[in-house]
């Protein structure tokens, strides 16, 4: 007879597959990016705007400078909104394979194999929450926010994203607590080194608040958003952690997947500067003609087959496929070592890229 506790864990993470393939919905990425979701809408729009309004060189640095906004900035913010939109497809439907492969007949029962596939399950949960915190700092720094957080000028973390600190010290930040509750606990949630307990903590505070303040709380809809998006990994990683016991994430190089979303991530924005999508949105406006999205949407996938292999969305499809691929062939070795990856530079992970593309390609004409 089977044990009932394994027919509940099964359920259980069942259950969880089916979010983690939900959220993954919110963008497909099996195919290239979808004109169909931004066209014709004013999603694409208000969403490039309020990113160009709270891009990272408008904080001031230690100095208080801030970067001129330029045309530029429109075509950055652009490819930020996409770029976020895939990713948060992209981690989300990476987790759902791996609590599939964990509940699957190659691991399910293996104690060796169920460490692996779990510890890689931690590491990505810290991908997203970690992305979600800058991504709910990027929506209140320039807003709510304004003067609590400073950029610092030529520092760049391993993905090359600006880096963007809590200004005032924890004692200041106390203070905000009697002031602007809200805000405080906004701000928070953003700040490096937070544990899922204390963030947990300030979202269900936060949520209190919000209950009971109403539209007061002078959170727009960006903000919103963001802190919703937060929220799904916090309650992920509470309700996983409850039925796998999640361990603590590594932060080691041989990571599956994180040291290899950290090498697309900065690809990509090593090249962000380039990108010249001003025909299409300067100004923003023209994005609401029609056939404008769809044909901006188009010049972005050719430019990203340009300069760093293939379409945005593919990237990420490619770097998933792998991930999974590699991990399940590690729980097929006798020591379940982690394969040691050459070194690579930029140039030879576009290659990488190319080469899949072409044998995509190879794929359709068939």
């Amino acid at each position: 007879m089977a044990d009932p506790s394994t027919d509940h864990d099964s359920l259980r993470l069942l259950s969880f597959i089916q979010l983690a393939r939900e959220r993954e919905k919110d963008f497909d990425t099996k195919q290239p990016l979808s004109a169909s979701r931004y066209a014709g809408h004013e999603l694409l729009t208000a969403m490039v705007n309020y990113f160009l309004l709270s891009h990272d060189e408008l904080v001031p640095d230690e100095n208080g400078r801030v970067v001129a906004r330029t045309d530029q900035h429109v075509s950055r913010a652009i490819l930020d909104v996409l770029h976020t939109a895939v990713q948060d497809s992209a981690i989300w439907g990476y987790l759902a394979g791996l609590l599939e492969l964990l509940n699957s007949g190659a691991v399910k029962g293996e104690k060796n194999k169920r460490v692996v596939v779990i510890q890689e399950i931690s590491n990505v949960c810290h991908v997203e929450f970690t992305r979600n915190q800058r991504l709910l700092r990027r929506m209140i720094q320039t807003d709510m926010a304004t003067g609590l957080f400073r950029r610092h000028s030529n520092a760049y973390g391993k993905a090359g994203n600006v880096r963007v600190t809590v200004r005032p010290s924890l004692n200041h930040l106390d203070s905000l607590l009697k002031v602007d509750p809200v805000l405080y606990y906004l701000v928070r949630l953003t700040e490096t080194g937070t544990s899922y307990p204390q963030a947990l903590e300030w979202m269900e505070k936060l949520r209190g608040l919000r209950s009971s303040l109403g539209k007061g709380t002078n959170m727009n809809a960006h903000v919103d958003g963001a802190f919703n998006h937060l929220g799904y990994i916090i309650k992920a990683v509470s309700d996983l952690g409850a039925e796998i016991k999640l361990p603590s994430h590594r932060l080691k190089n041989d990571q599956m997947f994180g040291s290899r979303y950290q090498e697309l991530e900065h690809d990509i924005n090593a090249v962000n500067d380039e990108v010249d999508l001003s025909y299409f949105a300067v100004p923003i406006q023209r994005l609401r003609g029609r056939g404008m999205a769809k044909r901006m949407l188009e010049k972005l996938d050719q430019f990203c087959q340009k300069k760093i292999g293939c379409q945005l969305a593919f990237s990420y499809l490619d770097l998933m496929t792998r991930c999974l691929a590699d991990l399940e062939g590690q729980c097929h070795t006798p020591d379940m070592k982690i394969p040691v990856r050459p070194k690579q530079t930029a140039e030879d992970r576009k290659e990488e890229r190319k080469q899949q593309e072409r044998r995509r390609e190879q794929v359709r004409q068939t």
